[in-house]
Formats: structure tokens, sequence, C-alpha cells
């Protein structure tokens, strides 16, 4: 046996070697019990994500260009807090509520302590200026805010799942593989291997 055939055969040895402990993967239900997907279509169309199945197809070679060779690209968003609450309502304001974009409206507390211990607590119907304002707060500011935040935890959400995979990537090296796909074939081949 020639030294270019025993490297041959070396060769092969190691990759059939590899192969007994790699699983293949021929499901995608496989990928989802194993490991993480996101798809295509989770990645939100806003500002700071881009994704290669957005662009047109029929680019020419020529039309190719640096943003072309990036096929999937989420900038981490920055997060603001909430616009601050006017001074009047501050003292009435459910602070867990203003700072979740989730909720439709935030409420106001509908009643808060006195300055006075002996005095009852001081009740939200008594005061309905507090309720105006809260009102103009919420139509000028925080609803602007909340829609903009519900974008920005969407873009987070895909940004954070993606850096996690880049991590694991990171520690496991070979042993992780990335697929970046844009389709789905389903193909039942005659044999057991579907």
């Amino acid at each position: 046996m020639t030294e270019r055939e025993r490297a041959v055969a070396l060769y092969s040895f190691l990759k059939e070697f590899s192969q007994l402990r790699t699983k293949t993967i021929r499901d995608i239900s496989r990928y989802e019990q194993d490991g993480q997907i996101i798809w295509v279509t989770e990645i939100p169309r806003e500002h700071g994500c881009d994704c290669i199945a957005w662009r047109r197809n029929d680019l020419n070679d020529s039309d190719v260009n640096a943003s072309d060779e990036v096929w999937l690209e989420i900038r981490r968003p920055r997060l603001r807090k909430p616009p601050e609450p006017p001074d009047l309502v501050r003292p009435w304001v459910r602070r867990e509520q203003v700072e979740d974009s989730s909720i439709d409206l935030p409420e106001l507390l509908p009643t808060i302590p006195s300055e006075s211990t002996e005095d009852p607590p001081t009740s939200l119907d008594d005061h309905p200026e507090v309720q105006e304002v809260w009102e103009n707060y919420i139509e000028d500011y925080w609803w602007s805010w909340a829609e903009q935040d519900r974008r920005e935890l969407v873009v987070q959400k895909v940004y954070t799942e993606l850096f996690s995979i880049y991590q694991r990537q990171q520690r496991l090296g070979e042993r992780f593989e990335v697929i970046f796909g844009i389709g789905f074939l389903s193909w039942n081949a005659l044999d057991s291997h579907t």
C-alpha cells in the first residue's frame, strides 16, 4: 500500500469514526428538540434588523454589494425607560404598570396615604385634576413610548436568542452546528430515511 493510499484510508477511517458520534438529523422536529430554532418569519421587520430573505431575489451579480454578504443582522435595541409622569400624579402612579408597555392603559392608585397617620387616605375621586393630568400624560407621552417599546422588545427577544446561539457556538466550537436556511423541503423517499 502506498503512502497516499494509507493517508486516504486514514482520512476515511477518521471521517467514518466521527460520523459514529454524530447523529444525522433528517427531520426539523429533531432540531426543535435538541437546539434552538429561529424562523425567518420571527425576525421583526424593524429598524436594526436585516435578513437576506427580505431582499429582492432578482439582483444581478453586478448589483451585489457589501450588505448582500450579510445574511442576518440584528442590532441590539436601546430600550428606553418610560417618560416620567408629571409631579402632580407621581404619588398616584403604579410604577410597575407604567414600566410595562404590554398593557393597554396603566391605572392610578385609587387612594394614597395621607400625610398624617390620623387622617383617612386621600381618594382619587376627590382629585379630578389628577385624572386629567394623567390622561394627558398617557395620550401625549406614554402611548407613543409603549408602542416603540413593544417593537423594541420583539427585536430584543430575537437578539437575545441569536446571542445565545452565538455563545453556544463559541463555547462548543465544531461540535455545534449553525444552519441558516431559506425555504422548506418535504421529501418522502421510498426507503425508511424520510
